[in-house]
């Protein structure tokens, strides 16, 4: 009796410890979610402390509720042989990290290829599913940009959660952050052409007067190795303090049908560059994080570790630091908090 008295207590006090350590994480300003291989997990960007959400396995999409309180997952698993595709919405209350289903479902494989969820301006979740579809004028299927991923769309197809009734919700946004652009916030693409190849730059109007002058941002520098830049305009977003703009540039090594990205930073200034990863882009999901105060989380390829990625912060002064490293292709998705 006594033994299960003590393994009792034991258990309340290991409860005890993981609910204040989740609830020392979120006290912080600056806290992020991701999923990677080994699970689901909150941490504190200032201080790196973090902790998994053990009950959140095999995890395909994460979203915060709009004050930061709850979050929500999905599990989504396709059969391929019958097309009953399984599905499971989460709730998980924050600190206590108590996990509820909200819906569990079979989705016909057949049409929907995909599922992922959103937070209505309603602050309402929503389903969304993404149909097959294909460009038969240009014979290929083709990437719809409003939903930021590689798969063939059509439509959207919102799957209701009780007192969610409309068709097309409007969505929310978060109204800090900025789009991916190739111009805009005065600052424009511009060809040159430099070291016997044509690629182009970014030009900014430091005076922001409708006539201003146009100065060079942006310098590539000398040619790598077995590295061909596309003659494309380079993609750019700014900071919510609209002081660092984050690019990238498009490259091939011997085939012009390659595409990959060599993204950088510069500061709107322009004294401060870095580069920071290639060959993911901005354009790329979840792996260029805005914080409040306009640092950048991103992944970076480990020297020597091929596929290994550390999770890095990109600070103020201009250094990187890292957040926590992973192993070879285990890349997190990252999932900063925003509250409304």
């Amino acid at each position: 009796m006594k033994r299960v008295i003590v393994l009792m207590l034991l258990t309340i006090s290991l409860a005890a410890l993981w609910s204040a350590s989740a609830e020392d994480i979120l006290k912080s300003r600056d806290v992020i979610a991701y999923n990677c291989d080994a699970g689901l997990f909150l941490m504190d960007v200032n201080t790196g402390n973090e902790i998994q959400i053990t009950t959140a396995n095999e995890v395909n999409n994460v979203i915060w509720s709009k004050d930061g309180k709850v979050l929500y997952r999905t599990f989504y698993n396709k059969d391929y042989d019958s097309y009953r595709d399984e599905f499971e919405l989460f709730q998980i209350s924050l600190p206590s990290l108590e996990e509820t289903r909200l819906m569990s479902t079979i989705i016909d494989g057949n049409t929907v290829i995909d599922v992922e969820i959103a937070l209505g301006a309603d602050n309402n979740v929503y389903v969304i599913g993404k149909n097959h579809g294909y460009d038969e004028e240009r014979e290929q299927a083709f990437y719809d940009s409003t939903i930021n991923s590689y798969y063939n769309i059509v439509t959207k197809q919102f799957i209701s959660l009780p007192k969610n009734n409309k068709k097309e919700p409007e969505l929310l946004q978060i109204k800090k952050l900025k789009p991916v652009v190739t111009e805009g916030y005065f600052i424009k693409n511009q060809i040159i052409e430099e070291y016997a190849s044509k690629h182009y730059e970014l030009f900014v109007n430091k005076s922001q007067q409708k006539n201003g002058e146009f100065t060079r941002l942006t310098k590539y520098g000398a040619p790598q190795d077995n590295i061909n830049l596309h003659e494309k305009p380079v993609d750019f977003m700014v900071s919510p303090n609209d002081s660092v703009i984050v690019y990238c540039y498009y490259y091939y090594y011997s085939d012009p049908g390659g595409d990959y990205a060599y993204t950088c930073a510069v500061s709107i200034d322009g004294i401060h560059q870095q580069f920071l990863t290639s060959p993911a882009g901005i354009n790329d999901d979840d792996c260029f994080v805005w914080t409040d105060d306009s640092r950048l989380i991103f992944s970076q390829a480990i020297e020597n570790n091929e596929g290994g990625q550390n999770l890095c912060i990109l600070g103020k002064d201009w250094k990187i630091s890292v957040l926590k490293p992973f192993e070879a292709y285990d890349i997190p998705d990252v999932f900063y908090r925003y509250k409304q």
